[in-house]
């Protein structure tokens, strides 16, 4: 995946473009919506009944209490992927 970085003088902001799979060059503020979108599907839909956002984070008690504390909107996905993994796993090798 390339990445371009573009200054934009007109608007005093720096804009990055990036290349998808297909070929197609997106803005990342677009791809970082997608995440961002795909990151609130998960966080309403991961089957926990302890959910709450009213700071605008994406917080569950029972994930609290299950794999320590995270918040699903701003911890890195390889770090969720990795506590809920290592509990599992741990929860397999103990039955």
């Amino acid at each position: 995946m390339q990445r371009y970085d573009i200054d934009s003088e007109k608007v005093g902001i720096k804009k990055v473009l990036i290349e998808n799979e297909k070929g197609d060059y997106v803005f990342f503020s677009d791809v970082k919506e997608e995440i961002d979108i795909l990151r609130m599907m998960l966080w309403m839909n991961h089957g926990h009944t302890g959910m709450y956002g009213d700071d605008g984070e994406m917080q569950c008690s029972q994930c609290m209490t299950e794999y320590g504390f995270f918040d699903w909107k701003r911890t890195p996905a390889k770090e969720i992927r990795e506590r809920i993994y290592n509990k599992n796993i741990k929860e397999f090798l103990v039955k």
